[in-house]
């Protein structure tokens, strides 16, 4: 990553940040799919342009910074399934939400 990038990116993170109740017109929330049980979940995160950083930081380092709803992005993540066995749940992307 260039050093204008690294720069425009810690500047988009501690707006974020600082701008904790800030209210976004649209939101991003990651999505999750189970391996074992394929159920689709998803985790409140940010603005859509946090989300974005975030989502690239993750497909290069295989972990993403902090959300500003204080959770962290992970590539894979374990998934307590309905019938009481647990599975490893996939990033899939985020969507936006209005």
């Amino acid at each position: 990553m260039s050093k204008d990038n690294k720069k425009q990116k810690s500047n988009l993170i501690s707006s974020d940040t600082q701008e904790d109740t800030k209210q976004y017109s649209s939101e991003a929330q990651f999505e999750y799919r189970c391996r074992r049980c394929g159920k689709i979940y998803r985790n409140p995160c940010c603005s859509p342009e946090l989300a974005n950083w975030i989502l690239i930081e993750i497909t290069m380092n295989g972990s993403g910074g902090r959300t500003t709803k204080g959770g962290k992005v992970y590539l894979h993540t374990t998934h307590q399934c309905k019938d009481g066995g647990m599975g490893i749940a996939d990033l899939q992307g985020y969507r936006i939400v209005n």
